[in-house]
């Protein structure tokens, strides 16, 4: 199996267009002949990166809190519990020192695993 993931990765480097092919120093190199200094590049790739990150979390958000009041509701919470759960949890995001932080306790604690790169039974009981 080994020699066949590293034949898929040989084929795959083989079709990389030149440029990703170059690394990164020399693109920088190339791209500075044309008078954009590492500072445009960093700039410009930190406003990207956060323009992503808004975007794509504003949807995920949303969608995942709608998901939330809506089973909470179909499991018999009245809106005002499902409310005041969302804003719990609302509040938990916010204060949260890392991304990672409720994450890792999660992992720490006995019983509940979270698989999210499944497709299918993302949280499960251990």
């Amino acid at each position: 199996m080994g020699a066949n993931r590293a034949m898929r990765r040989r084929q795959v480097r083989e079709q990389m267009h030149e440029w990703v092919r170059t690394g990164e120093m020399e693109q920088v190199r190339r791209l500075s002949q044309n008078g954009i200094t590492r500072e445009d590049l960093t700039k410009s790739y930190n406003d990207g990166h956060l323009d992503g990150f808004k975007a794509g979390t504003d949807r995920t958000l949303k969608t995942v809190y709608a998901g939330v009041v809506l089973q909470l509701i179909e499991n018999g919470y009245e809106n005002s519990d499902a409310i005041r759960f969302l804003q719990d949890l609302d509040n938990r995001l916010l204060t949260s020192i890392s991304e990672s932080e409720d994450v890792d306790e999660v992992f720490r604690r006995p019983g509940v695993r979270l698989m999210l790169k499944e497709d299918f039974e993302r949280v499960q009981e251990v």
